[in-house]
């Protein structure tokens, strides 16, 4: 152990940041939100760019607002339109260098932005025992390069979730599904390659929930994920395990 590097702890710059949000019913069923935040981020001790310099600093806003409603009979729907905004943002370049035998990770700054909308549809419950949800979210992800902005392929396009709730005093059933459409990769890649394909999904996951002694808050679960065995990843080097079962109980006191 005495050729191993010791690691040093050490405090990281501070983050000077700042919030404003704010509500307003325009109804008792309907309401408008806001939400903003923004402020400076400084660069990790020890990052470096391909100049092997510290990059600039990187300034943040990151704002949304949207419309809510609330219907007895149909349940709740919100829209929401979302922008962040990073001036000097602080990326990896996709290039390394290697210092003192230590292959380190360069990175750069340039200006990027995402914005979007997102939707979501919750159901009232239905006869008391089903709740249908749905929520969809679109994403225009774009970085300057040579001068333009361009797609920022890191980033998905359309991100999109549905479910079906089931309650009752016995068994509770949960149908989840989800679909990430293709984005790229670079982070963990070796010098030289090129960002990676990642998303382009479709999951399925089912929940089943058992009281099978409702006075004493005792549960038998099983859980079936990915349940048509997709092969994805939204990480490099970290693919989905696909299908799988998990059974067990719980207790609560």
């Amino acid at each position: 152990m005495t050729k191993v590097t010791p690691v040093v702890d050490e405090w990281q710059r501070p983050m000077l940041m700042g919030t404003l949000g704010a509500a307003y019913h325009i109804t008792e069923t309907v309401s408008l939100h806001g939400h903003t935040a923004f402020g400076r981020v400084q660069p990790r001790a020890g990052t470096m760019t391909a100049e092997l310099v510290e990059p600039l600093d990187e300034t943040q806003i990151k704002t949304d607002i949207g419309v809510q409603k609330i219907s007895p009979e149909l349940g709740k729907f919100s829209l929401i339109y979302f922008l962040t905004r990073q001036d000097n943002a602080i990326a990896l370049s996709g290039a390394t260098k290697t210092l003192n035998g230590r292959v380190m990770e360069l990175y750069l700054n340039r200006d990027q932005y995402q914005t979007g909308l997102e939707s979501e549809w919750q159901s009232a419950w239905l006869w008391h025992q089903f709740r249908p949800f749905v929520n969809v979210t679109y994403v225009v992800a774009k970085e300057s390069s040579k001068g333009t902005m361009i797609r920022n392929e890191e980033y998905p396009q359309w991100i999109a979730a549905a479910g079906l709730l089931r309650q009752g005093r016995l068994l509770e059933v949960n149908l989840l599904g989800k679909y990430l459409s293709g984005f790229t990769g670079s982070q963990f890649l070796p010098a030289g390659v090129p960002p990676q394909p990642l998303g382009d999904f479709v999951n399925v996951d089912v929940i089943l929930t058992w009281n099978v002694m409702p006075q004493t808050r005792t549960q038998l679960f099983l859980e079936l994920r990915n349940l048509f065995d997709k092969k994805y990843a939204t990480s490099i080097g970290y693919p989905d395990f696909g299908r799988r079962l998990y059974a067990g109980i719980t207790k609560t006191w």
